[in-house]
């Protein structure tokens, strides 16, 4: 009998909100924060959040201007959740460790 492929469950939803199996989840978790490690990572997404999440548009900012801004923000947390799950993951896989691993 053949070995039908993993598919991803509603459990395996990230932070991006799209269904992908751990393996995958953890790999991209990852990858962000490789991307933004070390003091140039640390200044590049300091720089994204100063451009994003800490900005603030007045009463006369336009719908467009908004969505804009909201699509910056969303990708800006979508990094900051994946790095800060992997350093969860890492922090867990820590002998010593008292917490359980996380699936993501």
């Amino acid at each position: 009998m053949a070995v039908s492929p993993q598919r991803p469950t509603p459990r395996d939803v990230g932070p991006d909100g799209i269904p992908r199996i751990g393996d995958e989840q953890r790999r991209l978790n990852e990858l962000m924060a490789v991307t933004f490690k070390g003091e140039a990572g640390k200044a590049a997404l300091d720089y994204l959040r100063s451009i994003s999440i800490e900005r603030v548009c007045g009463p006369g900012a336009s719908d467009a201007e908004l969505r804009h801004l909201e699509g910056m923000r969303y990708l800006v947390g979508v990094i900051s959740q994946r790095i800060a799950a992997h350093h969860r993951r890492m922090n867990d896989a820590r002998p010593g460790s008292e917490h359980t691993t996380r699936p993501v």
